[in-house]
């Protein structure tokens, strides 16, 4: 059955409560940065367990700004995972460093400390640092993607041995956990969005934190010209610019959307868990699909499978697929038994085709299955193509596909399904069945 409405990719999960503190401010006469704004950073600070943070209007600008703040700059090399949106290299020419792109792991898509160490191997190393010929390797950007935890312990141990920087891209990832606590509460720089299709939103906006108050503190500064006290605390007319600045701040009408966000966070995140097991349960026999990784410290921002429609053999009913951050796919991996939290995807739909029934969607691609889910009025993503795939960065950098072949992998197969908080659970049952009507539809 077909829905009568689309379903898109994403949709924001909002309340009548973030109306109301919307209209508090507007009717407050102080709708730019502010004491909302203020308000705002002390609670997400307070929630990530982290000693500052700093609200600005992208995750883009946090990156850029921490970026200044460690003092990268020209004769300076970013490490970068290629499997990335662009503005995760962007940010780094922005302040006339040069960005690397590096591999990802295949089974996780995160950038690991191994292929870190594996760049690094083919590098100089004198008076402390490592050179590589487009220069001084001074730091590192790892992107949590689609909420999953890169291996901070891994990283950071190599950012402390070569006296590198490590600045995390999580702008998927909130609230992901980090060991004990959550993703945000150690290093110098950790980015977080708040743009319309994330976890929380305020339409537009981001936030910086870190565990070096000074950092915070110029970042604070250097978002709004580099002024050096804000105008709701100044008595009177007088300011002063002490270091070149930006346009970065985030107003107080989009703060007092993101402290009502912020309360609902472990609600919205308890719904994406939900809805990610429902998949990951309902999928786990179809044959040629490689499921989403798996990962307890997830904030479950992406649901992705990959498509191999051509290689049912490689794929036959996800034991290939079913893999953790733990270690590679595990021949015995099998799917989760029903539980209270993920029943839903068990009340409707076709039944579930056995894997030793030996019927092949041979082949089936990732863009037929996107152009079938299209038909089937269900929005889906493509996260991402890679970065050495984009003009800009082939041209200027001399980049090949082959020198990814990770990336490549995933690029070509992969597909983002619809997973928020706003989704009912008719949505997700309707994701579900046309999932498996479209692969039994290819197998017949």
């Amino acid at each position: 059955m077909i829905r009568s409405n689309k379903l898109p990719f994403a949709r924001p999960d909002l309340t009548e409560e973030e109306f109301q503190a919307v209209r508090r401010v507007m009717e407050s006469g102080w709708i730019t940065s502010g004491p909302e704004t203020d308000a705002f950073e002390q609670e997400f600070a307070q929630y990530i367990g982290a000693p500052d943070a700093a609200a600005l209007n992208s995750a883009t600008a946090a990156l850029h700004l921490g970026l200044v703040a460690l003092g990268i700059g020209p004769g300076d090399v970013v490490l970068v995972p290629a499997l990335t949106f662009t503005a995760t290299a962007e940010v780094v020419s922005r302040t006339g460093a040069r960005p690397v792109l590096l591999d990802v792991d295949r089974n996780s898509y995160l950038l690991s400390p191994e292929i870190v160490e594996s760049f690094l191997s083919t590098c100089t190393y004198e008076a402390g640092e490592y050179r590589c010929k487009e220069g001084r390797v001074r730091a590192i950007i790892c992107v949590h993607y689609g909420g999953r935890v890169c291996d901070l312990d891994g990283l950071f141990e190599i950012c402390r041995s070569t006296g590198m920087e490590l600045l995390q891209d999580a702008a998927h990832s909130f609230p992901s956990r980090d060991g004990e606590g959550k993703v945000g509460r150690r290093g110098p720089v950790t980015a977080f969005s708040f743009y319309a299709t994330k976890n929380i939103t305020t339409g537009e906006g981001g936030m910086i934190t870190g565990d070096q108050p000074e950092i915070i503190q110029r970042i604070r500064r250097m978002r709004l010209h580099g002024i050096a006290t804000p105008a709701h605390r100044r008595a009177g007319w007088q300011y002063d610019v002490v270091e070149q600045g930006y346009k970065y701040n985030l107003s107080d009408i989009a703060s007092a959307m993101g402290r009502v966000q912020l309360r609902r966070a472990e609600e919205m995140l308890q719904k994406r868990k939900q809805i990610h097991e429902a998949y990951q349960q309902a999928f786990a026999f179809l044959p040629g699909l490689r499921l989403c990784p798996e990962q307890e410290a997830s904030a479950y921002h992406l649901y992705t499978l990959e498509i191999h429609g051509s290689s049912v053999a490689q794929y036959p009913n996800n034991s290939e697929g079913s893999a953790t951050l733990d270690g590679p796919p595990r021949p015995d991996a099998s799917p989760k038994q029903p539980n209270e939290a993920n029943q839903l995807q068990l009340q409707s739909g076709p039944t579930l085709q056995s894997p030793a029934s030996g019927r092949s969607h041979a082949g089936l691609d990732r863009d037929d299955f996107v152009a079938a889910m299209e038909e089937s009025r269900i929005g889906t993503g493509l996260h991402f193509i890679p970065l050495y795939r984009m003009s800009y960065y082939m041209e200027k950098y001399g980049l090949r596909s082959s020198q990814f072949p990770a990336c490549e992998e995933i690029f070509e197969s992969i597909v983002s399904l619809p997973i928020y908080s706003a989704m009912s659970e008719e949505d997700t049952r309707d994701v579900i069945e046309a999932v498996r009507n479209i692969l039994s539809t290819t197998a017949e």
